[in-house]
């Protein structure tokens, strides 16, 4: 730091629901002055541009098209951007498993969400998570929560998906990782030395109705972006380890 302004780029993290955003923050603000959930700026857009430059790093539940939007030109200092993507299977079930931890926990955590996703928490919890049928319902009832929210995420959410559209976006990443340990220590310079996952949660149903042919047919066919994309960047040594 120089001053009350940060050194060197600025770091971003696009932070993809369920992808150990948490414990990459909670790394990163041991690391330096940072900025979490940015998105609750995007009506105080101001505000933010004054705070960026005392900010080595910032994150955000935002796609990468609406992150460059609401940073602008980040007061003129290069932008470097980070992502982490996972399993597209563990991705989705973790997420359908959140929110029915947001309805478990129940109080203030509870009424601190939108009533849309306290009503729709509220109807997972209640569900019979045994039923492949009954699962497979709840997703395709909020299908922009669960399918393909990575690559809408990682490519940005104003492209029209094919399998190969928007690949051009990720030369815009410093680093696109499937290892939290490996993206963390691209953004800082440093590896961490210990597990400190946040933000978990124990499983509300048992997994292996996630196996049933008929959610697996449902997934490859309708959270095909996500798989292919995971697949591209596991497959590159420049973008994942």
């Amino acid at each position: 730091m120089f001053g009350n302004r940060a050194a060197g780029p600025l770091k971003v993290y696009i932070h993809v629901p369920k992808t150990a955003g948490s414990t990459v923050n909670a790394h990163l603000s041991g690391w330096g002055a940072g900025l979490d959930h940015v998105e609750h700026y995007r009506d105080r857009q101001t505000t933010l541009h004054r705070k960026l430059p005392r900010q080595a790093w910032v994150s955000g539940h935002l796609a990468l098209n609406k992150m460059q939007a609401l940073l602008g030109d980040a007061g003129g200092r290069e932008v470097q951007y980070f992502g982490l993507i996972r399993t597209p299977l563990a991705q989705v079930m973790s997420h359908y498993n959140w929110l029915i931890e947001i309805a478990t926990r129940g109080g203030r955590f509870f009424r601190a969400h939108p009533e849309g996703i306290r009503t729709y928490a509220q109807r997972l919890k209640d569900s019979d998570n045994t039923d492949p049928r009954v699962v497979l319902n709840n997703i395709e009832a909020r299908r922009g929560m669960f399918l393909n929210l990575q690559s809408r995420f990682l490519l940005g959410d104003d492209l029209i998906f094919s399998k190969d559209t928007g690949i051009s976006r990720l030369s815009q990443y410093a680093a696109l990782r499937s290892d939290p340990d490996t993206l963390i220590a691209d953004m800082t310079g440093q590896r961490p030395t210990r597990s400190k996952t946040t933000n978990a949660s124990t499983y509300h149903f048992d997994k292996a109705v996630f196996e049933a042919p008929l959610l697996q047919d449902f997934l490859r066919k309708h959270n095909a972006h996500d798989l292919n994309l995971h697949a591209r960047i596991t497959a590159r040594g420049v973008l994942d380890s």
